[in-house]
């Protein structure tokens, strides 16, 4: 009986239910560690790092142990402002950034 309701289903109605579903399913992660990071910038990990350092991109936001990960917010918000010098962006009070000012911590 099964078989007979998913024959019955348009092709393209069943391509729909099938991307809702992945999409449903999809959990984007709050927090990046620097692999991450330089996959969604397009960099090495090392770069990553060097660029954080220096206040070119924002610095990681969490710190455990000896684990840096980064808010994907805040790298969405600062892809968004067009990739300012942090340092910057930071000094012009984080425009486009609805999140809590917060120290910045060197890696």
């Amino acid at each position: 009986m099964f078989e007979k309701e998913l024959t019955s289903i348009p092709i393209n109605v069943a391509i729909d239910m099938v991307a809702e579903a992945k999409a449903a399913l999809t959990v984007k992660p709050v927090l990046l560690s620097a692999r991450q990071v330089a996959i969604k910038l397009g960099i090495s990990e090392r770069e990553v790092r060097s660029r954080a350092n220096s206040g070119r991109i924002p610095p990681a936001d969490v710190r455990i142990g000896t684990s840096v990960r980064w808010r994907d917010a805040v790298l969405d918000r600062w892809i968004r402002a067009c990739c300012p010098h942090y340092a910057r962006w930071a000094d012009l009070g984080f425009p486009e950034d609805d999140l809590d000012k917060r120290a910045t911590m060197p890696i």
